[in-house]
This record gives structure tokens, C-alpha cells and sequence, in this order.
């Protein structure tokens, strides 16, 4: 265990050597005047200080992304790193903690330096490394790579984001989350995505989504009128790409990838009862989380109703009780503490938007504007039919209880996992959510 800390600190320093050198190349490349205005991609003159430095960051980009895999207990395929590999037991886990808090607090320390100074010129200073993994909007985006990646965003945009974790899955995997913007604002929203397994483009989706946001903020753009550095200072942006990333490995990559053999003997068993074959194709439909429950059925409203599958299953079992589930007392506790004033649960398929749970008054009113001002955003059609849906999602319980508009926005059509040749399209409808989500009064 000492030598495997030993090379992990070595990766470490060695990528916060080139993480400095890269920020001091960064800052030198971007001394010209901000770029205005642009509505959409990201700004010139941000987009022009990432392209100058990119071949310089190749190196530093590769080593911070070995030091941010030792992170991510357990560390599964990627596509990026293309290989395969688990860490199950804790000694490993907390070999890699320390290894990974090391790299990140030393790169992080250079990504402050270089957003000292006064707020005109912080965020000219500041942009990644290098393009997130899910930028590229490619296929085959995996829960390592969203781990990259966010540290990636935390580290080159410390003013504007903090990250830390809700908690851990049963088969020991983080559930991400990170605010940015203004923690102390008023304004509070929440966006997450991946509650159901095979449905993880929606990760990648508001991954890339955060990237160019922020990348708008640093270059000084504005949308529509409003700098969107200002939109950061009014507002906190509550993010957690994926509520169900055991679920996503396994609907992704099949069972092998998951790190217990608890967890893998559990999800055969529930094919068993489901009366398939825990096969790949079996497994690319899965929607619940590693104890086969359906996160998106395990919320307070109308869950005593909901009949669903009588047992664990790859979809539709609503669990033993509302929130029995880890991902989703997640979920509830984060909203519970930042009452949020708005929320976007995205999923897939449909190109449709839900809104209604039967509110009236005031929150009908506030939802309706909301789900208008996205579907106006996104293209997509409203859809109030609430009574033949399953209920007891996330969405259902933030407005019934809660009282929070509330939507679930289902991006792309035919089935999931959604296909690789929609994703720009996909891209092209949504990137200007976040827009409309913070400029609603």
C-alpha cells in the first residue's frame, strides 16, 4: 500500500507541475480583450485561448487524468483511458482518496493563482486544461470519464464551482454534485440526470452543458443581453450529472464492470426473477439502480398507489419504501436543505416535456410559464397528462410536496440508450437550457 501511495503522489505532482505550466500559457494566450455577445457556442475569445494552448495541454490533460482515476473508486472502463480495471476492496479506496486529494489540492492550487485578481480579469485567466471528455459528445461517455471531468471543472473554475459528493452507491461509486455560480444566492436551482440507467447521454448532455456555460462566463459573454458572469453571481446551479451511475456501468458496460461480487450476484439474481438471460442485451435495458430498484418510482408521491413490479427488477419496482434507496435520499435531503426554487430532471426518450402533477393555483401557473419558456428553448412538446404515467418520480414529489416547478424534460426519440447520431441534434435543442432556466424572473 506504500508504494502504490508513493506512485500515486508521484502522478500527482507531476500533474500539478503541468497543470501550473499550462495555466501560466493559458493566461499569456488570453491577455487580449474578452469577446462579447455571442448566443451560442462558446465565445472567441475563450475559445481562441483554449485552441492556441490545446497542444501544449495534451500532456497535462493526460496526467491529471491518470491522477483523477486513481479518485474514482471503482474505476471502470473508460473511453478515454481504454482499459478496464476495479478497485473493490477499501484499502484500495482510501489509497486513492489520498492519492487523489493530493492532486487535486495541488492543482487547484494553481488553478487559484490564476483567478486572482479582480472579477474583470478572473475569468479570462481561467478555462480546462483541456475540452471535457464530454464535450466531444462521442459515444461510449463513462462514469470515470464524468469523474475526470468534473474535477477538470472544479479545478480550472474555483470562483464559480465547488464539488463534492452525496454519498456513495452499494457498489461504491459517488454521487457527484456541484454547485456553480453563487453558492450564498438567493436564486437556487437544481439539474441532474441519469436516474434511470440507460438513459446516460442525459450525464453527458448536461456535462457539456456546464462546460460552455462556464466557458461563456470566463470569455465575457452574455446571452441575450445578460453577461452570463452575472447570471453565475445571481444564481446557484445545483448539478448531479448522474443520480444512478451503478446502473449506468451496468447498462453500459454489463456486469463484469460492476466492483463487488455482491452487486454482481444481486443483478443476476433479479434477471433470474425477471425470467431473462443476464446477458449484455439484458443489461442495456437495465433502469434501476445496482439493487434493482427504480429510483424514479422510489419518491413520496402516489407511491403507495403505484403497483409496478412485484420484486426487483431491471425496471418498475418502486422499492420497499419511498427514498429506500441511497440515490434517491440523496435527492430529497439536498432539496429538502437548498429549497430549491425551480428543478430539471432530464431523461430520455420522447422530445416531450411533463409538468403537471395535478398543482393548481399558483404553482399551475409557475410551471406552466416555466415548462413554455424551455419548450420554447428546446422545441419540444408540453405534456399534461400525468394520470397515465407512472408516478412517484423525483419531478411528481418536488412539486406535490415540495411545491417546486418542476419538469422532466425527455430529450431524443425512438428508444434508450438514445443513438449516437442524435446526440448533436440533441445538443443543438438543449444548450441554451440553462439560459432560460436562470434568466426566468
Amino acid at each position: 500500500m506504500r508504494a502504490e501511495r508513493t506512485s500515486a503522489l508521484i502522478v500527482a505532482l507531476v500533474a500539478a507541475v503541468l497543470v501550473m505550466i499550462v495555466v501560466l500559457m493559458a493566461c499569456s494566450a488570453s491577455s487580449q480583450p474578452g469577446g462579447s455577445g455571442g448566443t451560442s457556442g462558446v465565445g472567441s475569445t475563450g475559445g481562441a485561448s483554449r485552441a492556441a494552448a490545446s497542444a501544449s495541454k495534451a500532456d497535462a490533460d493526460a496526467a491529471a487524468r491518470l491522477a483523477s482515476a486513481s479518485e474514482n473508486e471503482p474505476v471502470t472502463a473508460s473511453s478515454s483511458l481504454g482499459g478496464s480495471a476495479s478497485a473493490s476492496d477499501d484499502s484500495a479506496n482510501d489509497a486513492s482518496d489520498v492519492a487523489s486529494d493530493d492532486a487535486q489540492a495541488a492543482a487547484g492550487d494553481g488553478a487559484g493563482q490564476a483567478g486572482a485578481g479582480s472579477s474583470d480579469d478572473a475569468g479570462a485567466a481561467l478555462s480546462p486544461a483541456a475540452p471535457l471528455v464530454a464535450e466531444a459528445l462521442g459515444d461510449g461517455y463513462a462514469y470515470d470519464d464524468l469523474c475526470a471531468d468534473v474535477a477538470a471543472l472544479a479545478q480550472a473554475y474555483p470562483q464559480w464551482v465547488t464539488l463534492d459528493s452525496l454519498g456513495q452507491t452499494a457498489d461504491g461509486r459517488k454521487l457527484h454534485h456541484l454547485v456553480i455560480g453563487n453558492a450564498q444566492a438567493a436564486n437556487k436551482v437544481l439539474v441532474h440526470g441519469g436516474i434511470h440507467a440507460r438513459e446516460y447521454f442525459t450525464t453527458q448532455l448536461i456535462m457539456k452543458q456546464a462546460a460552455v456555460f462556464l466557458a461563456h462566463a470566463a470569455a465575457g459573454d452574455d446571452y441575450q443581453g445578460t453577461p452570463y458572469a452575472s447570471m453565475l453571481e445571481e444564481s446557484a446551479i445545483h448539478l448531479v450529472p448522474s443520480v444512478n451511475p451503478d446502473g449506468w456501468v451496468l447498462s453500459q458496460q454489463g456486469a463484469d464492470a460492476l466492483a463487488r461480487d455482491e452487486i454482481r450476484s444481486r443483478v443476476a439474481e433479479i434477471a433470474a426473477m425477471d425470467g431473462a438471460s443476464p446477458d449484455a442485451s439484458y443489461f442495456s435495458q437495465w433502469k434501476a439502480n445496482a439493487n434493482g430498484v427504480d429510483l424514479n418510482r422510489n419518491f413520496d408521491a402516489l407511491w403507495s398507489d403505484y403497483a409496478g413490479s412485484d420484486h426487483p427488477s431491471s425496471e418498475r419496482y418502486k422499492g420497499s419504501a419511498p427514498a429506500s434507496e441511497p440515490e434517491a435520499r440523496a435527492l430529497v435531503s439536498l432539496t429538502e436543505q437548498y429549497g430549491f426554487s425551480r428543478t430539471i430532471s432530464y431523461h430520455s426518450h420522447g422530445s416531450v416535456i411533463y409538468w403537471y402533477f395535478g398543482q393548481d393555483g399558483a404553482l399551475y401557473d409557475d410551471t406552466l410559464q416555466f415548462a413554455q419558456a424551455i419548450s420554447a428553448t428546446t422545441g419540444y412538446t408540453l405534456d399534461a397528462d400525468y394520470e397515465n404515467l407512472d408516478p412517484a418520480g423525483y419531478k411528481d414529489w418536488a412539486l406535490q410536496t415540495c411545491g417546486i416547478p418542476s419538469l422532466t424534460i425527455e430529450i431524443g426519440r425512438g428508444s434508450s440508450p438514445v443513438s449516437a447520431d442524435q446526440y448533436a441534434t440533441i445538443w443543438e435543442e438543449n444548450q441554451h437550457v440553462w439560459e432560460t432556466l436562470l434568466s426566468r424572473p
